[in-house]
């Protein structure tokens, strides 16, 4: 009993767990109440067989829980997946192509349910389709359609036939009734309806009971058909018949004009493609609405204009032209266009290589009282264009006037890929302001492969009192006749806009004020010395152009101070310029001709009738005349003064500054009184920025801006008294920086080394005012210029004649080097003054150049001195104490620098490069002094107060370098060299400071001899890449030690940088280590060490050849290799010559800072005998004769080790 009960529940049990594994929904099926209430199929078309939209539509009750299925063409079902869930409509998307089956027919579907399985009957075969339409587009209530398809025999009104209707929008045309007897088509004729595209339906319902799907209820079964856009309704715009459309051909973009009696405003043009009509009307080929005239609204026009520009994306080719209604951007024109006329016309798109065009004219300026001989550059304007036309033989030019007839006989017509033979007839106008005439035939040149030129004379234009720009219009008809009779007409109009400008034959000047407005005379009525005096206004002309002759004429206004006549046309040497606004100096050419500012130099010792007011005058000069022009009068403007306080200057620092101001200024002098004021250049310097001291023997104003170039500072007491000084501004273009300078302490005569950017050297191209330019970047201590200059009477930087000592040319003719001093002088050419100056290239080769279109290359030929131009044409060169003579053309020697006994001692800086400055200390206090580098430009850079160089006054010491060995080395460094001398220190921590390069070398790597004679140093690398800095591999650099108490020596070609064309590497040492006794064998084994001279390598061929130039390095004036030759032999060769000849050559190897004794050498092998040194491991390393310095390797010294 106890068992079955126990098997009794263990059976409940699975149940309950099983029944918990079924799904909810399986539980309910049962309770689902599904209804079906209608199904719909909804296909769309866009046209008439494009497919875009294929549904299936499920309404009623429950239907979350029902799938549905389609029947597929080939057999079997596929299940279709709903869009979205819901429990009362379902969308089912239908594919339009299915893998297998090709284009989808939904004939039947099935609907499961949770109760039962349904099949419906679709039958969506026997819907009617559409084949053909035409035409798809009709008038209203005037033209017929025509609709060819299949299945139109299932249409008609009774239960289950199919309904058929057109639309647009909510208005519906039923077309059921209109199916023809054949059942094939449908004729709908006069179609009525909306106006625009118009959509067509299919539909059709049946109702049928299926129990399972609503019990008794009908279910509605729809299919239905939308053809989306197949045919249009337009009516014909309210427009004229007869319109005219000019041009009829042009390029996209050409505007054309439409004239009728009647036009409308509000229209859309549309350019439709001839052909087979299948060009739709789109946003793409809308025409731009430019502008609508109605009739009237000009009195020459008695017809409506309307104004289109052709659009851009039309290829080239033929155009039917159709007006419609006003189709907004953005809108579809193909469902908006309902109203239409196409004019009859057609438009002819031409490519650019067709395409007429006007390329320039020349002048391009000219008088409002017309112009004659002007010549207008054109292609394809009087000729045409070879695509369109081809020739036979040349054309027939005539000129009636205003028009220019261009007859080609014979020729083929090819535009569009016709050939067909034909003659031609180019008619040609031009609007320049109005009609233009063309001048005599031969005055033209017609080239259908090339220019147009054509001669016009431009007639008179409307007075203007202002510049006056104005389109020329080309005006082209041509007709293209056939050997038929029948022609060809198409019209042209070409337009380049605002590119021919009338301007005033006249313009009365304004005059507003003249400054200084005072003018100091002296007791005999004179002008004490030049007086510059601006006046200031409107309409001040300078006119240039070309006289009959083709010789240039500038003419200037003439300017009348009273009894004063200012007139450059007749005396060139006075100085009128005429200013624009910008402060610009104006030249009298097209735009540059009318300025605001006139700024005249009174010549000193110019007369005066009298003292007191005076009237000004100025006459502007007449365009393309020598007769003067309109004049202008302002009375009682300025005023001569005599007694009266005259102030004095003696010095004006600075009297450069840059062309945007702001520096402060100052005016040292005597007898400045209150009110002084300050102009410049003519301008006044606004009071608030002049400040007088109490004595009135300094004023300190703000430079205001000003223009590039010297010109006249003046000083004016309120009652007129005066005194000028010369001022310069400098336009700034340049950015000096200072990135490093060494030694950073001295004292007098220390050479210092700058590095940095952008500093310059002298500029030849200098004009006569720009002395800076000439001496490049200069170095101020504590803001003082270290150089000593030849001033003027101003006290300004001028140059000076320099004649050189004669055993000091500035050129040696026996070496063909430069002297010492050659970056202190210039040369200027005799007449043009036009500067020239010598250079030395880091590769040692000497330029003389103007920095223009001059440079020549000095070079000794044999015993002579030649000049070789770039162009590699020589003259002589000949060097005399005080010029240069090149060929014929003498270079007067000079210098801006201060003589001394004949020698220039001024100069103490020396521009290298852009990059390094040398310079010497001048005299100076004790202590820290700002360091600066200044650009001709003055821009500057500083390093200030502790940053600054160190001067001390008194050093005890006296250093002096007499030899460095080795002189030169490789660039990378890292191996020492002595520096033999005297007087060098070492105290405590304190030793003498080494800079190489403008490189301090560190304290580590400077050790000083006990006796203080020697100081050996560990050569720091360069600083770079040699080649790519100065184009050359050997680069010679100062030398400078400075004790600890600043006093220094230098040797300015100290030590030379090298770039070895050898690269040794030691291997190994034999034995490794050794007594610190020195005196040892040792062998190294390694590569490239070197045992010939070096030379240069022309050829490339590893061996030496006869014209290859190289290092002499025993002095035995031949190239020595011993690269095949053991010690033995060299010894019994040379005997006592040995260490002459051979040792200079070999490699130098050094244990430490000592070099050892070479025994022997082989390919890759020497034994030396090592030097003594302390206890301890040090670096071994092999020096080659170019300077390659090998890798370094470790050697120990051993102690003594007593028993």
């Amino acid at each position: 009993m106890r068992r079955k009960r126990v098997k009794a529940i263990s059976v409940l049990l699975t149940f309950v767990f099983m029944f918990t594994l079924l799904p909810v929904n399986s539980l309910q099926a049962n309770e689902v109440e599904v209804r079906i209430d209608e199904i719909q199929l909804l296909k769309t078309y866009d046209g008439i067989d494009n497919v875009i939209n294929y549904f299936i539509y499920v309404k009623g009750q429950g239907l979350s829980h029902i799938s549905v299925w389609r029947e597929k063409t080939t057999g079997g079902w596929t299940e279709l997946k709903r869009n979205y869930p819901s429990n009362t409509y379902l969308e089912f998307t239908i594919p339009i192509t299915s893998a297998g089956e090709g284009d989808v027919t939904v004939n039947k579907i099935r609907i499961d349910t949770p109760k039962a399985t349904v099949e419906i009957p679709i039958a969506e075969d026997d819907m009617p389709r559409i084949n053909t339409l035409n035409p798809t587009k009709v008038r209203l209530n005037e033209d017929s359609i025509k609709i060819i398809g299949e299945n139109f025999a299932n249409i008609g009104t009774a239960t289950g036939k199919v309904i058929a209707k057109y639309f647009r929008g909510t208005t519906e045309v039923d077309i059921t009734g209109d199916v023809d007897d054949d059942k094939k088509s449908i004729t709908i004729d006069a179609v009525s309806g909306a106006l625009g595209n118009q959509n067509i339906y299919f539909q059709r319902e049946k109702k049928e009971t299926y129990t399972q799907l609503n019990e008794d209820k009908e279910i509605s079964i729809k299919v239905e058909y939308r053809h989306i856009g197949v045919f249009r309704i337009y009516e014909d715009l309210d427009i004229s018949d007869e319109i005219e459309m000019y041009p009829n051909r042009g390029p996209k973009g050409t505007r054309i004009y439409f004239k009728a009696d009647k036009l409308q405003k509000n229209m859309s043009v549309f350019f439709l493609k001839v052909g087979d009509g299948s060009d739709t009307f789109k946003q793409e080929n809308k025409g731009k609405f430019i502008n609508f005239i109605p009739k009237g609204n000009r009195e020459e026009e008695d017809k409506d204009v309307l104004i289109v520009e052709v659009p851009a994306t039309l290829g080239v080719g033929e155009y039917n032209v159709y007006f419609t209604n006003e189709i907004k951007d953005g809108e579809d024109p193909e469902y908006a266009v309902t109203r239409e006329r196409r004019i009859g016309k057609v438009f002819t798109v031409i490519d650019s290589s067709s395409q007429g065009q006007i390329l320039s004219i020349s002048p391009n300026r000219g008088s409002d009282g017309g112009i004659d001989n002007v010549t207008i550059q054109a292609k394809n304007i009087a000729s045409i264009s070879p695509n369109v036309f081809v020739p036979e033989g040349d054309p027939i030019t005539n000129v009636d006037g205003q028009e220019l007839e261009i007859k080609y006989e014979k020729g083929q017509y090819k535009e569009f890929n016709r050939n067909e033979k034909a003659s031609l007839v180019r008619t040609v106008k031009f609007i320049i302001g109005d009609n233009v005439t063309f001048n005599t035939e031969e005055k033209h040149v017609i080239s259908p492969n090339g220019l147009d030129i054509i001669s016009v004379n431009i007639p008179q234009y409307m007075l203007v009192d202002k510049d006056t720009p104005v389109d020329v219009t080309a005006i082209i008809k041509t007709t293209v006749t056939y050997t038929d009779g029948t022609t060809l007409t198409f019209y042209e109009e070409v337009v380049k806009t605002n590119v021919f400008t009338f301007y005033p034959s006249s313009i009365e000047p304004i005059i507003q004020e003249v400054v200084p407005d005072k003018i100091m005379i002296d007791e005999n009525n004179r002008i004490t010395e030049d007086r510059m005096i601006a006046i200031y206004g409107n309409n001040f002309m300078i006119h240039k152009y070309e006289d009959l002759n083709g010789e240039e004429v500038v003419r200037y206004p003439i300017i009348k101070l009273g009894s004063i006549e200012i007139d450059k046309n007749k005396n060139p040497e006075l100085q009128v310029l005429v200013m624009d606004n910008a402060n610009s100096v104006l030249d009298g050419s097209i735009g540059r001709e009318v300025g605001t500012k006139i700024l005249i130099t009174i010549p000193e010792g110019t007369n005066v009738a009298k003292p007191g007011t005076a009237n000004v005058e100025i006459t502007n000069p007449m365009r393309f005349s020598q007769e003067n022009g309109r004049t202008a009068v302002a009375y009682d403007i300025i005023e001569f003064v005599t007694n009266v306080e005259k102030p004095y200057i003696t010095r004006v620092n600075p009297d450069t500054v840059t062309v945007g101001g702001g520096e402060k200024v100052t005016i040292e002098g005597s007898n400045f009184r209150p009110g002084v004021r300050v102009f410049i250049d003519g301008n006044e310097v606004n009071p608030r920025d002049v400040e007088r001291d109490g004595t009135g023997t300094k004023i300190t104003f703000k430079a205001p801006p000003g223009r590039a170039g010297t010109t006249q500072l003046q000083v004016m007491n309120t009652d007129g008294g005066i005194a000028v000084w010369p001022f310069t501004y400098v336009t700034t273009y340049t950015d000096p920086k200072i990135t490093d300078f060494n030694p950073k302490m001295g004292t007098y005569n220390t050479l210092v080394v700058v590095k940095g950017e952008n500093f310059l050297i002298p500029d030849p191209t200098a004009n006569p005012d720009e002395i800076l330019k000439l001496i490049g970047t200069r170095i101020l201590l504590e803001y003082e210029e270290i150089n000593r200059y030849h001033r003027d009477e101003y006290n300004r930087i001028a140059l000076q004649p320099y004649t050189s000592p004669s055993n000091d040319l500035v050129i040696d003719p026996t070496t063909g080097q430069l002297s010492s001093y050659y970056h202190s002088v210039v040369f200027e050419k005799e007449i043009s003054r036009t500067y020239y100056v010598l250079r030395q290239e880091p590769n040692g080769v000497i330029q003389l150049t103007n920095g223009r279109d001059e440079t020549y290359v000095i070079e000794k030929v044999g015993n002579a001195l030649k000049a070789r131009s770039l162009k590699g044409q020589s003259v002589d060169l000949t060097v005399e104490r005080d010029k240069l003579v090149v060929g014929t053309a003498k270079l007067i020697m000079k210098t801006p620098y201060y003589v001394e006994d004949g020698k220039i001692v001024g100069n103490r800086v020396k521009v290298i490069d852009s990059n390094e400055i040398h310079f010497e200390v001048p005299s100076l206090q004790e202590g820290y002094h700002d360091l600066t580098v200044i650009n001709p430009d003055i821009k500057s850079d500083s390093r200030t107060g502790t940053q600054g160089f160190y001067y001390y006054r008194q050093p005890d010491t006296n250093p002096v370098i007499n030899e460095i060995v080795p002189a030169e080395g490789s660039t990378k460094g890292g191996y020492t060299i002595d520096i033999i001398g005297k007087g060098f220190q070492e105290v405590g921590d304190k030793k003498t400071i080494v800079t190489i390069n403008g490189i301090t070398v560190s304290s580590n790597d400077t050790k000083i001899s006990p006796d203080e004679t020697k100081i050996t140093i560990v050569v720091p690398p360069y600083p770079g890449d040699l080649w790519k800095d100065k184009g050359t591999g050997r680069w010679t650099v100062p030398v400078v030690v400075v004790n600890p108490d600043g006093a220094s020596d230098s040797k300015k070609d100290g030590f030379t940088y090298v770039v070895p064309s050898s690269s040794p590497e030691i291997f190994r040492i034999e034995p490794p280590e050794g007594s610190a006794a020195g005196n040892d064998i040792v062998e190294i084994i390694g590569r490239d060490f070197r045992f010939f001279e070096p030379y240069e390598d022309r050829n490339n061929n590893r061996f030496w050849d006869m014209e290859e130039p190289f290092s002499d390095l025993n002095s035995n004036g031949k190239h020595d290799d011993y690269r095949n030759k053991t010690t033995e032999q060299l010894k019994q060769e040379l005997k006592d010559k040995y260490e002459e000849e051979v040792i200079p050559i070999l490699p130098k190897v050094y244990f430490g800072d000592n070099q050892a004794e070479v025994l022997e050498f082989s390919n890759g092998y020497l034994k030396v005998k090592t030097p003594d040194h302390a206890a301890g491991t040090v670096d071994v390393y092999v020096v080659n004769n170019d300077s390659g310095v090998s890798n370094k390797v470790g050697f120990k010294y051993l102690g003594s080790n007593p028993k």
